[in-house]
């Protein structure tokens, strides 16, 4: 502050009058202080100066080791607080054992057998704020399926500190007014990260309740949500479009809280959230929020709700807790998700949870999933997986419409194989099907275009059936039969397949049944080269 001017001991005729004056300034600027006008001027001023500054939160995300430099805004005084997101690469690199803290780094690799040496799991991950709760696997069933398939990804479950919820978000010009919508049956206080509070009141937890809040200024703050109640995040409906509840324009088309084009803006500025206790995850909990990067689940998140990582959400790896989770169709359709870490706690998946993860590379069923739906994981980029380990096969589309996989490897327990398990999986060239299996329905490898050669394990006794649906394998490997299978006289087998069978069971295989119709297709395992 800078006084201009002091008028102090004016003088006039036949005396003086003068004034004690007390001021006080809570702004910095350039004062002028006079006497009042019944006064000849000021004997003395009382200064009393109470300029707050203008403090800045800030929330950075550090990709590399460096020194960073962290300076507030032009028109800013200061920074009363900095979240550091830390996501630099660890130097490790991925092994058949990995894993993951909530941001999706990779914390410990081991090559199998360095995991079966271990003798309890690795230490939790720190970060700030936050709490370690557990790794999603335990040591001993982790170790058995280490033992069963070589490969697994574990992750961290945390939660906040203090039990709050924190939302991170970036606001740009033109767009400070966001409505926060939650549902809740009660009530929970926000703190807006600009010094305001506010209480929001509901009566459900399935009704989506909306305030919205004026921002001075852009930039970055953290909307922080106290409750000791739950409260979910769900969906915000409205013009035969769904989006995500979590911010949305109060003045979007369709009137009050309305919907979709701005509204999918609000949602853009959506950068971390960090769950606390009492959050809960609902349909469309985070739906289009194509920033998002970083977002835990506790151990006490018992359900998630259709939809919530969908449509763009930006999250790369999601893990799930260690509580048998129920998770919903859809979870993460046109997502940017690139690992997701069950549990071996699940025991089910709903159909549909996996569909349309364009960016998912590797997918490992938990051993505990005894329950399949239909088309569990399809539209994916997976290039390794581990299938379900149960004994029938008896949804579609255990893994479908996936290109970039070249190996599967059916479980050892599996006996019935009954419908199309493999839809539109065109870069597998070979399947061997374990000696477990007695029964394989009709067509169950349809569409499988790049299916040439299919391999018997054990003793295949059910009819034979050309490729089983794949119309263009050259090889049915039944080398390891000790009988011969029964074909049904209709069964009609291209001059381009063969056959293969054992030595010892040659000549009674092409004079069994309708087989002598096809000894052309059948050939000896001494004179098959692979």
């Amino acid at each position: 502050m800078e006084l201009t001017s002091y008028l102090l001991g004016k003088k006039a005729s036949g005396g003086s009058n003068l004034q004690t004056k007390s001021v006080t300034v809570t702004e910095n600027g350039s004062t002028t202080i006079n006497a009042d006008e019944e006064y000849d001027g000021l004997s003395a001023v009382n200064l009393n100066t109470n300029v707050q500054p203008d403090l800045e939160s800030k929330s950075i995300t550090i990709t590399e080791n460096t020194t960073t430099t962290i300076t507030p805004a032009q028109d800013k005084d200061g920074i009363s607080s900095v979240e550091v997101i830390t996501n630099i690469p660890t130097g490790l690199e991925e092994k058949d054992v990995n894993f993951y803290d909530y941001l999706g780094n990779l914390k410990y690799a081991y090559t199998a057998q360095e995991f079966q040496e271990l003798s309890e799991l690795p230490a939790g991950p720190t970060h700030e704020d936050m709490t370690f709760q557990e790794w999603n696997w335990q040591l001993a069933e982790a170790k058995t399926y280490v033992t069963n398939h070589g490969v697994l990804d574990i992750g961290e479950t945390c939660v906040t500190s203090d039990g709050k919820t924190r939302i991170y978000i970036d606001l740009e010009e033109g767009e400070l007014t966001p409505a926060l919508g939650l549902a809740v049956n009660g009530s929970v206080t926000v703190d807006w990260g600009d010094n305001t509070t506010e209480t929001i009141t509901g009566s459900s937890t399935t009704t989506l309740v909306q305030t919205t809040h004026n921002y001075a200024k852009s930039g970055e703050y953290i909307i922080t949500i106290t409750s000791s109640v739950e409260f979910y995040f769900i969906k915000k409906t409205a013009n035969n479009t769904t989006v995500s509840g979590i911010l949305l324009d109060p003045n979007g088309i369709g009137g009050t809280y309305g919907t979709i084009g701005t509204a999918r803006g609000y949602s853009n500025c959506v950068k971390a959230i960090k769950l606390g206790t009492y959050a809960r995850i609902g349909e469309y909990a985070f739906c289009g929020l194509i920033n998002l990067k970083a977002i835990n689940i506790p151990n006490n998140i018992t359900s998630v709700g259709g939809y919530a990582f969908s449509n763009s959400c930006g999250i790369k790896k999601l893990i799930f807790p260690r509580n048998n989770v129920t998770l919903a169709s859809y979870l993460t359709q046109n997502s940017q998700v690139e690992l997701i870490i069950l549990s071996n706690t699940i025991t089910t998946l709903p159909s549909s949870v996996f569909t349309q993860c364009s960016y998912l590379k590797r997918f490992y069923y938990p051993s505990g999933v005894t329950s399949l739906n239909d088309f569990m994981v399809s539209g994916a980029r997976i290039k390794k997986i581990v299938l379900p380990q149960v004994t029938t096969y008896n949804k579609k589309g255990v893994l479908a419409d996936n290109q970039d996989v070249k190996e599967l490897k059916l479980p050892n327990n599996l006996q019935t194989i009954s419908v199309s398990i493999f839809g539109a999986v065109n870069g597998v060239t070979k399947i061997e099907i374990p000696s477990s299996v007695t029964s394989i329905g009709n067509n169950v490898f349809e569409n499988m275009w790049g299916l040439s050669c299919i391999k018997f394990l054990g003793n295949y006794t059910q009819t034979f059936n050309v490729g089983w649906g794949a119309s263009f394998v050259r090889t049915v490997d039944m080398r390891n039969n000790t009988s011969v299978p029964s074909i049904s006289s209709s069964t009609q087998i291209p001059t381009t397949m063969k056959i293969i069978v054992p030595n010892d069971l040659y000549d009674t295989w092409i004079t069994t049944g309708y087989w002598t119709s096809w000894v052309d297709n059948i050939v000896k395992a001494s004179d098959y080269a692979e």
